[in-house]
């Protein structure tokens, strides 16, 4: 049993009761590799998102994460892998094609920061757009939607959409035009999550 499985069987039950998850949408995730995009607003997205899929997803963490000492090495072998945000970072890049020729799940927050407004999304990045055309895998938008109030008094709702493919949103590696409007369509289409989920 790897670290991650232990955590998704024992660590995942937990978080989700902590932080009082509810997750709709898990069960009719296919079983093949996909890239997750979600809407982000909180250091904790990465363990909600984790603790509500059923299968292991790799992150992809800003490099720094990487330098601190006990944590570089917990998330290593939780599957995530550095990326040097901000630049044309190749290596990232062909990590992230890996996983997912390996038919694994890759989890990308496409706001790429997160957004500290109290509503609305950022403008989505098209990295997760590029590696879905590069290796042919569906994108899964996905939404995070936490109950007005604090903490332990409200609740989080992870919900999941139906995978869509780089095409069906448009995309076109020759044509920057089309990739601001691939952009623009899962945004909406993780906006949409939100808006007919929110509590």
């Amino acid at each position: 049993m790897t670290l991650y499985d232990f955590g998704l069987r024992f660590a995942a039950p937990f978080f989700r009761f902590i932080l009082r998850v509810h997750s709709d949408g898990a069960s009719q995730i296919p079983e093949a590799p996909l890239i997750v995009c979600t809407n982000h607003r909180s250091n904790a997205d990465p363990i909600i998102l984790g603790a509500s899929f059923p299968r292991q997803i790799c992150y992809m963490a800003k490099a720094e994460l990487f330098k601190v000492p006990i944590l570089g090495g917990l998330i290593t072998a939780l599957g995530a892998f550095p990326v040097n945000r901000g630049a044309g970072d190749g290596k990232s890049l062909d990590a992230a094609s890996r996983v997912l020729k390996s038919g694994k799940v890759l989890g990308v927050f496409p706001e790429m920061h997160r957004n500290r407004a109290k509503t609305g999304l950022m403008r989505f990045h098209s990295g997760a757009l590029r590696m879905a055309d590069q290796t042919g895998v569906p994108l899964l938008p996905a939404a995070i939607i936490r109950e007005k109030g604090i903490w332990p008094f409200r609740r989080i709702y992870m919900v999941f959409g139906s995978p869509v493919t780089a095409e069906e949103l448009g995309y076109s590696k020759t044509d920057p035009k089309s990739r601001h409007e691939a952009c623009a369509r899962l945004r909406e289409k993780v906006w949409h999550l939100m808006e007919e989920n929110r509590q």
